[in-house]
This record gives structure tokens, C-alpha cells and sequence, in this order.
């Protein structure tokens, strides 16, 4: 999967977490919830763990990037 998907994924599990806006603090329920079963029903191909690889190797900036650009989606109605 790239990291395109990967942030797809967030979005969906971000929003069986809660409703937006979301910030960092809701990357705590989205980690324990992003199960294997979650993310294959999202797509067969998909590792949990290389989801949260890729989510735990983000540095702060692109940590709040990647909320902007999730948060913004929200605004404009997807």
C-alpha cells in the first residue's frame, strides 16, 4: 500500500474513533483500534503494522501536516 492509502485508512479509522476535528491526542484511540482485521476489511493487502510504521516514523511536523490535510477534507464535506 503507499502512503496515500495509509492516510485513507487513518481517516476511517479517525472517524470511527470520533468526529473531526481531530488532533494528535485522537492518534492514541486510533492506535489501539487499528486492528489487522480493520485494516484488511479496509483493503486485503493491508499490514497494521506497516501502517503504524509509517504513522510512528512521522516527525512532529508532518504529524500536524497530515491533521491539516485530514481536518481540511472534513471542511470541504468528504
Amino acid at each position: 500500500m503507499t502512503e496515500g492509502r495509509y492516510e485513507i485508512l487513518l481517516k476511517k479509522a479517525l472517524e470511527e474513533a470520533g468526529p473531526a476535528p481531530w488532533n494528535v491526542h485522537d492518534l492514541d484511540r486510533v492506535r489501539t483500534g487499528l486492528t489487522q482485521e480493520f485494516c484488511s476489511a479496509y483493503r486485503a493487502d493491508c499490514d497494521k503494522d506497516a501502517v503504524l510504521d509509517w504513522l510512528n516514523a512521522l516527525p512532529p511536523d508532518g504529524v500536524e501536516d497530515l491533521f491539516d490535510r485530514l481536518n481540511a477534507d472534513q471542511g470541504e464535506g468528504e
